[in-house]
């Protein structure tokens, strides 16, 4: 009995320091800012012929915040 309660509190242990140990890289995880469409690729399954390319869409004045307030039912 007593070697069970001391190998659980040392899995208890482990545990926590872990997670100490994994924090910081999951906060750094979630530093991308989606908001800049930079950070998107824009990728296009369509035909180019005497038509433009969505990114050229997206990109002319603020139509990237717009879908993103739409997206997230906001409104600016």
């Amino acid at each position: 009995m007593q070697n069970s309660n001391v190998t659980l509190r040392l899995m208890k242990q482990i545990f926590i320091h872990s997670l100490f140990l994994l924090s910081p890289v999951l906060l750094l995880a979630q530093a991308t800012d989606y908001n800049n469409l930079d950070n998107w690729e824009d990728i296009c399954y369509c035909s180019m012929n005497n038509s433009y390319h969505p990114a050229s869409i997206v990109n002319a004045d603020n139509n990237w915040q717009l879908l993103l307030a739409m997206k997230s039912g906001l409104t600016l």
